[in-house]
């Protein structure tokens, strides 16, 4: 069963067959990404129990589980419900206690013994805080004869927080705000929250003396790097006071953002404050905390390309660390696929980019959607007759509008149909309001939330 609320409707939406075949095609492909990337599924594969009491992690970390008295699970984003879930059920009983920070759930609650709270996304709010609270006291009274799980995907640098002494909530939100509507990089904004927080940036690993961490992150983030993911609550943190306010002050925030903000990082800039743990911290050099990349850009793209050659496609793959603001990445997207058709005129086949990652969108207006419809509607004048283009954010929410939406579809005839219907494309897309132009289109790609969070896909095809 499709998980693709409207694909009768982009199915139809085509002038030929042939384009009806492509489009069909590349939502499989959409699909079978979203299939592949649940975080339930990533995490049975990444840990196993041989022996009935040995924990294996990616078989590069083997635990007896008989050392431990308790199990106490903790996590926060998108995805880290369904890998809680995972966790439950390879083991069971074991499981003690735990709380996790995660989005709105599409169904009830299945989690047996851990906890969790409905934190803010992409804007951190009360309950977040909270549950970061809860976590961090959790953490405080474990032993050394505990095992923690730390469970991180993309999404948990807003639901995890806990602001910097003298730095308020609603501070928080605005400089979030700020960052969001700049064209500053995602690794960029999270050098910054790791400056601003109790909790990220590594922070949370010191938070507990002796027990054991094993903490597995699932990648939104261009690059896969831990440092990012989540702000990195369990990694190293490279990151300094400094770089942050070099950051702020690039892009032209420093004057607007909260003075609470600047007054703290230019105490930890002085060395007032206590800078983020460094590999060299006594905690990443004590063989206490083990972090593990389970799953992330790369992986996405590998099931794409499969999937895309096993029904036949002369497959591009771009890229796996697909970045940049989104009018840059459309010019160099079909840059690239046209030097691809030329390469390839004479191979019989149908034609395929796919590219993951994650692109900026600069925020110029006031409308309704997210980067992955600001693509698709930047290239409306570029795609050619039986060309398609698809970009999807694989938690299946992109941006805000009336509704969760996960991205959107296009061909050559779709600016037509928006003409006729008397829909400006280049007037709604310097407003930011793709959604708007493709709802009455029917060319969203509506699924819902995915329950998981591993960046956005771009396919560009042509059915020959």
């Amino acid at each position: 069963m499709s998980i693709i609320k409207e694909r009768k409707y982009i199915l139809n939406n085509a002038s030929s067959a042939a384009t009806k075949k492509l489009r069909g095609d590349i939502l499989d492909i959409i699909e079978k990404v979203v299939e592949e990337s649940n975080p339930y599924k990533i995490v049975k594969k990444a840990l196993r129990i041989t022996g009935g009491k040995k924990l294996s992690v990616q078989g590069k970390l083997a635990l007896d589980l008989n050392a431990f008295k308790r199990i106490l699970v903790i996590g926060a984003g998108k995805g880290t419900y369904e890998m809680a879930r995972a966790i439950e059920d390879i083991l069971g009983k074991r499981v003690t206690d735990g709380f996790i920070a995660i989005g709105v759930l599409e169904q009830a609650c299945k989690l047996k013994v851990i906890g969790h709270c409905i934190a803010g996304h992409p804007f951190p709010n009360e309950n977040g805080v909270e549950g970061a609270k809860k976590i961090l006291r959790i953490l405080k009274g474990t032993r050394k004869d505990d095992l923690i799980i730390g469970l991180f995907s993309g999404g948990g640098s807003a639901m995890l927080d806990v602001p910097a002494e003298g730095v308020t909530l609603l501070e928080i939100i605005r400089l979030t705000e700020l960052l969001i509507r700049s064209k500053a990089s995602i690794d960029e904004i999270n050098v910054i929250r790791k400056h601003v927080s109790c909790v990220k940036g590594g922070q949370l690993a010191c938070s507990t003396a002796n027990a054991k961490m094993v903490c597995l992150y699932l990648s939104d983030v261009v690059g896969d790097s831990m440092e990012t993911i989540a702000s990195g609550p369990t990694v190293p943190d490279s990151s300094t006071f400094g770089q942050a306010i070099e950051i702020l002050r690039h892009h032209g925030l420093w004057e607007k953002t909260p003075i609470s903000v600047r007054t703290h990082l230019q105490k930890g800039e002085r060395g007032k404050c206590p800078e983020t743990p460094k590999a060299d911290h006594k905690v990443f050099c004590s063989n206490r905390v083990y972090n593990f990349l389970i799953g992330g850009h790369e992986s996405t793209l590998t099931v794409a390309v499969s999937t895309a050659r096993k029904k036949g496609y002369e497959v591009l793959s771009w890229t796996h660390a697909l970045q940049g603001e989104v009018s840059v990445t459309v010019k160099r997207m079909f840059k690239k696929f046209r030097a691809f058709q030329k390469t390839h005129a004479c191979v019989g086949k149908p034609l395929l980019l796919i590219a993951t990652g994650e692109t900026t969108m600069h925020v110029r207006g006031n409308g309704a959607g997210g980067r992955n419809q600001q693509v698709v509607i930047e290239s409306l004048t570029r795609l050619k007759e039986g060309e398609v283009l698809a970009s999807f954010d694989t938690d299946g929410i992109d941006g805000i509008a009336l509704e969760k939406v996960g991205g959107a579809i296009a061909d050559s005839e779709t600016l037509i149909r928006g003409n006729t219907l008397g829909l400006d494309a280049e007037k709604m897309a310097l407003n930011n309001d793709p959604y708007n132009y493709f709802k009455p289109l029917h060319e969203l790609i509506i699924t819902g939330s995915t329950g998981t969070n591993i960046g956005d896909i771009i396919l560009l095809g042509l059915q020959k």
